[in-house]
Formats: structure tokens, sequence, C-alpha cells
């Protein structure tokens, strides 16, 4: 390391270990107070880093400065907020199709991005923890470890990857390439599914030929490029059935189709709705009133079960609710629970006022 890079990097002050056993740390420039993450690397290919620094691909974190001393590289990266696909899957809410698309899509355009240069950037780690969602919505990839430009070779020499989401080809049976990472988004698309890795195919989703197609054990079988994933979606979306475009529109338990959440759920809404419409009240002076008040029963119950269950995402106009602790996401869905019971009963006091 020359002396312009030691004094370069020494502008850089750690603040917080954010994966101390990674050597991952969050860093503040002592000038300008901007916030980056500094990792420490034994593994990787400098020539990826390189070339993502001098040629930046949007949705990647952008490269500030990289030192290579004695087989280690010191990266210092964008700090970009956010949740990993894998955390989300952990808090246990599920994605909705509409977000798997999104994200799916997203993904795809950066892959593509990376695929485009000379030669190609494999990434060779597709999977949910290195997968970040800003609260916006947008798509990170992170985590360029196992990542290296796509050479021709007879096979892989070593394993770099995940288990369940590296391709066949990366434990030697062949040399990585384009379709590596292909292989890798078809599993990441089954997990989002599933809510969990597994390794059998989600069936009965407009996904399920796009999975399998991504996850041959022949490269030769799979997608030519990830941009090929993208058409495969939308032309799911466009031959789904007009049912299957109005079933997220469904009240929870019954979007997924599944029949045990059906027969669950079909006696709890008829009870909910009987309470509704016997509902009697000692103050009602007409029958019009009545019929408000039992609406609006209707609108605080059926609310709170929107609420809890984030239908279509109405969760995420709730600051609390978009927390990365699950203790903070349940307070803010009471609150937001609670105020709108309060919106709706004040609603009706104001009409009832208005009517006597």
């Amino acid at each position: 390391m020359d002396i312009e890079s030691r004094l370069e990097i020494s502008f850089f002050e750690n603040i917080v270990p954010l994966n101390e056993k990674h050597h991952i740390f969050l860093v503040r420039h002592r000038e300008s107070g901007k916030i980056c993450v500094k990792k420490i690397l034994s593994v990787y290919n400098k020539t990826v880093y390189d070339q993502l620094k001098e040629k930046p691909v949007p949705g990647i974190p952008k490269i500030i400065a990289l030192y290579e001393e004695n087989n280690t590289l010191i990266l210092i990266e964008e700090y970009i907020s956010g949740s990993t696909l894998q955390h989300l899957l952990d808090e246990g809410s599920g994605l909705s199709e509409s977000e798997i698309d999104s994200y799916i899509c997203q993904l795809c355009d950066i892959v593509s991005r990376l695929h485009s240069f000379d030669p190609p950037i494999i990434h060779r780690d597709i999977k949910p923890s290195n997968v970040l969602i800003t609260p916006s919505g947008n798509v990170f990839l992170i985590d360029f470890n196992a990542s290296r430009p796509e050479i021709a070779k007879d096979e892989d020499t070593s394993l770099l990857g995940t288990k369940g989401y590296a391709a066949p080809e990366q434990y030697g049976f062949g040399s990585s390439d384009k379709k590596t990472d292909i292989y890798a988004i078809g599993m990441l698309i089954n997990t989002l599914l599933w809510g969990e890795y597994n390794h059998v195919v989600f069936k009965n989703s407009k996904y399920s030929k796009t999975i399998a197609k991504c996850t041959q054990l022949n490269p030769s079988d799979r997608y030519k490029s990830v941009s090929a994933i993208t058409r495969s979606l939308s032309m799911g979306q466009s031959k789904a059935s007009s049912f299957d475009g109005f079933r997220r529109f469904l009240p929870p338990g019954f979007r997924s189709g599944n029949p045990t959440n059906i027969i669950v759920s079909l006696p709890l809404y008829g009870l909910t709705i009987w309470l509704c419409c016997t509902f009697e009240s000692q103050n009602t002076s007409s029958a019009s009133i009545l019929v408000l008040e039992r609406i609006s029963c209707f609108i605080i119950f059926f609310s709170a079960i929107a609420i809890f269950s984030d239908y279509l995402g109405i969760c995420r106009i709730m600051p609390l609710c978009r927390s990365n602790k699950k203790v903070l996401i349940i307070l803010g869905r009471l609150i937001f629970a609670i105020a709108s019971t309060i919106v709706t009963l004040l609603t009706l006091f104001f009409i009832e006022a208005g009517l006597r």
C-alpha cells in the first residue's frame, strides 16, 4: 500500500462493527462526515472490484475506495439503508406477488448489467441475505466476495457460494458462467414463495415454470439470459386467469387458494358478519342510524384484519411497520388499528349528529 493510499484510508474512522466476524464496519469520513461501509476481505477477486469502481452499476453500492496489501483487500463502499430479503422472510410477514415481481425484475436488471461487462461479471452467490431492499422498495445486490469475471475453463476449482443457491457447476461439475446466476435467481424465487429455503419447486404458481427452467441441472437447459426471466414473469402475468389477477384483492385467508386457510377463514368471517348484522344499541334512535352503526362495526373488525395481515401492503404507510424489529412492527400495527377505530367512531359520531 503506497503512502497516498495509506493517507486516504486513514480518513475513515470506525464507528461500529456491522459484522465483526466477517470484518465489516460502519465508518465515517473525518472531513466530510459521510457514512460508509468498510470491508476487510481475504477472499476476493480484485478485478471485479476494480471494474465496479470504474463503472458503477445502479443497484450495487458504489465503491468509494479499495486498497490491497498482503493478500487482503480493504474496501470502502456506499452505505445503503434497508433490510435484506432474508430479514424480511425471517419476520414471517410474507411477500405478495407484486412485491416478488418487483424485486426479481429489479434484481434481473442489476445482474443483466453485470453480465454486460467484458468479460461478464458473475456474482455466484445470489441469495436472500445478499439482496437488500430499501424502505422505498429499491433493490440492491451486495457481497461480491465470490464473484469473478467469466472465464473459459473446464470446471470451477473451488466452491464459492451458498448451498442450495449454488449451481451444480460451482461444485466442480463445470465452469461458472451467466447461467450460474440464473440458477440462483430461480432458487431465490422459490424461497420467496415458500417463505424459507426449500429444494422442492413451489407448485400451483405462475412462477413454477420459470423456477423449473432456471434450475435445470444442465446449464444449456436454463434460460440464456436473465432478461429472459423478466420476460417469463411478464408472460406469466399476462397469461394468468382473471381470477388469478383478482385473487390478490380477496380477503386474507382466500388469496393463497390454500383449502386449509379457506376452511379456517370461512367460519371466522361468518361469525364476524353475523355479529355486525345483529349488533344492537340501546341509544339507537332510528333504523338508518342502526344501519350506520352496524356498518361501522363491520369496518372496525375488517380494518383490524386488514392491518394485522398487511392486506395489499397497507402497513407501508405506517412508519413503525417498516421497522427492522418485530416488536416495533407489531406495535405499529396495533397503533394503526387503534387509530383506524378512532377515525371510524368519530366519523360515525358526526354523521349521527347530523341525522339527529
